[in-house]
């Protein structure tokens, strides 16, 4: 668990100072490298394709043998004689960083924590998120904890019709899973609601609208009727979760930010859209290069905070 700020970064500070560990640390800062400047490459050789033929006319001999001999070899290397030297080239920066650098880093504090690249099944997200067309999750934490608390991002968009087709993100931000405090017997949804742009009258376009075996509910906190729609198959396990203390940090912790919530069973799903993604890696040749872990964890220790933050939020009363 978390100490004070001084704390950790001590501890992170005297693992980081080892000769071991600056070893380790280099043939990362190396792989790293080696990944952006493939994913500059992979860019540049369709681009290189495309211009070739212009510039040695395409009835040119030479250029063909060039080209398939290149990728005869470039196949034979990549899956018979060195798969190894290529393996670089199908992970991401992200990848590395979420198991080489966020996980043992954070296993300091959460020693059973392990990152994956996914952790909510589709058919959970579309049911507490904003609809959309692809639904794409990155960078799970799985705390392996008495709560079962589970953090990672999401990023859903959608592409308009027509000749200039556009991307509409519908959403940017966090997923979290925990154990629920109460258990329903069925599913309840609390969804952010919009206005609409005459009237100003409280709409619902945005979020999945009342399903099947659904009943929508209204509380006696009219401020968060006029802001959140309850969907609910349990009316009972609803209101017993809905009690004064929860809308209340509805109304006062979250005020502003667009947040919705799904109980499945004994579970609590919150999504959160910040507009950001959280654990980012480093992008750039000189962020690598000057890679720390002991400055990694001071960008994320106010993450951190913040998910503790909303676990103490849904905590039974």
């Amino acid at each position: 668990m978390l100490g004070t700020l001084e704390e950790d970064v001590k501890k992170i500070e005297a693992m980081e100072d080892s000769a071991e560990f600056q070893i380790k640390l280099q043939a990362l800062r190396k792989k790293m490298l080696e990944i952006k400047r493939w994913s500059r490459v992979k860019y540049l050789v369709p681009f290189f394709l495309i211009l070739m033929p212009r510039l040695v006319g395409p009835d040119s001999m030479i250029f063909w043998f060039i080209l398939i001999g290149s990728g005869l070899l470039f196949y034979y290397l990549k899956y018979h004689k060195t798969p190894g030297m290529f393996l670089f080239m199908k992970e991401s920066l992200q990848d590395v960083y979420a198991k080489e650098v966020l996980e043992p880093l954070l296993q300091n504090f959460y020693p059973d924590l392990t990152v994956e690249k996914k952790g909510i099944a589709l058919e959970d997200v579309v049911r507490f998120t904003p609809k959309s067309r692809k639904y794409l999750q990155d960078t799970f934490l799985f705390f392996h904890d008495d709560r079962g608390l589970l953090i990672g991002n999401l990023e859903s968009y959608h592409t308009t019709g027509g000749k200039h087709s556009t991307t509409v993100y519908d959403f940017t931000g966090q997923l979290y899973c925990m154990k629920s405090p109460v258990a329903v017997q069925g599913e309840v949804r609390i969804v952010p609601t919009d206005r609409a742009f005459l009237l100003k009258n409280e709409v619902q376009y945005r979020y999945p609208g009342c399903g099947k075996g659904e009943m929508k509910l209204d509380t006696e906190d009219i401020q968060h009727n006029e802001h959140f729609d309850i969907y609910a198959t349990d009316e009972f396990g609803t209101r017993r979760f809905l009690t004064p203390e929860v809308l209340r940090v509805f109304s006062e912790k979250f005020a502003g930010q667009e947040l919705s919530i799904y109980i499945k069973g004994d579970l609590l799903y919150i999504a959160i859209y910040s507009g950001h993604k959280m654990f980012r890696a480093p992008y750039t040749e000189a962020d690598i290069n000057n890679l720390s872990f002991t400055e990694e964890y001071k960008k994320l220790r106010s993450s951190l905070e913040y998910i503790e933050d909303i676990c103490k939020a849904f905590e039974e009363k």
